[in-house]
């Protein structure tokens, strides 16, 4: 068992649940990639909403380190930086400072700490607690968590919502080499995994390719510290 494994294990007793097997997540990532190359190719970049060209420009640098072939078209975007005036009109909107209280989100907090972990102009401790609020609310409501939101979102809204957690979960423990948030990340995910895949589901692919790749990535990336 390698060292990393057993880190995970020590951090398990939260969880209690095995992981998804990595064989099982290469083979979706690969075949989510090509389906998603083949509908680049063939409709063009225009197609994807302004929400799912920023995933796309973030695959496009991850899916090579997980040997998996880039996008085989020309992505004519760039990195959406967040302002210091978006970020204190948003963190003003937080009550007390939280992006959730009492088990409700505010939506889209995800995306925007996401863009705040890269920003140069940065909280580094409303960002840290804010996500101890986040890894504490997933340890306790496992699969039930972020589920409640400030405002009415459909079904797909709160999956894209919760995938992208997912993500941050990750990318948050990539900064901090924090096992504890890619443990958090890795069955964050599997439970995504078992909803994705329930019979007529009918939510889009693209948000959990985004959060297993993100999770991959990280996994080896810090297996090699």
């Amino acid at each position: 068992m390698g060292v990393a494994q057993k880190i995970l294990l020590s951090l398990s007793d939260s969880f209690s649940e095995s992981y998804l097997q990595p064989e099982r997540i290469d083979r979706f990532i690969h075949k989510e990639s090509h389906i998603l190359f083949q509908k680049l190719v063939q409709n063009g970049i225009e197609s994807f909403s302004s929400k799912e060209q920023e995933i796309l420009l973030r695959l496009n640098r991850q899916l090579p380190l997980l040997n998996v072939d880039v996008i085989p078209v020309e992505l004519k975007l760039e990195k959406k930086e967040i302002t210091v005036e978006e970020f204190e009109a948003w963190q003003a909107a937080l009550e007390k400072g939280r992006v959730i209280n009492k088990g409700v989100l505010l939506p889209r907090s995800a995306s925007m700490l996401l863009m705040v972990l890269t920003s140069t102009e940065r909280d580094s401790d409303f960002i840290e607690e804010n996500m101890d609020l986040l890894l504490r609310h997933v340890e306790v409501k496992r699969e039930q968590a972020l589920q409640k939101y400030t405002e009415p979102l459909s079904k797909k809204a709160i999956w894209e919502e919760r995938c992208t957690v997912g993500v941050l979960f990750s990318a948050f423990a990539r900064q901090k080499k924090d096992w504890r948030f890619l443990n958090a990340a890795l069955k964050l995910n599997e439970w995504l995994w078992k909803e994705y895949h329930r019979p007529f589901n009918g939510l889009p692919s693209l948000p959990l390719l985004a959060a297993l790749v993100e999770q991959e990535v990280v996994f080896k990336e810090l297996q090699s510290c």
